[in-house]
């Protein structure tokens, strides 16, 4: 979740306090960091571009789901 949304949740003023007393990291956390992260890749453009972290939805399976096809 975005920093400045939790420091403001918890109510703290400034993120600083959160990041440096509240925020510790854990070996699931990581790995999921690692695993699920957006990567970059080149595109045919010659510049690169982000993969996202989800994909987005198939609106037909969407349909599908909701009994309408």
């Amino acid at each position: 979740m975005p920093v400045k949304d939790v420091a403001a949740a918890g109510g703290w003023s400034d993120t600083a306090t959160l990041l440096r007393s509240y925020q510790q990291s854990d070996e699931a956390t990581l790995t999921q960091v690692v695993l699920e992260a957006p990567k970059l890749r080149a595109n045919s453009a010659g510049g690169t571009e982000v993969t996202p972290i989800l994909t987005p939805p198939d609106p037909e399976e969407r349909l599908r789901g909701a009994g309408n096809g």
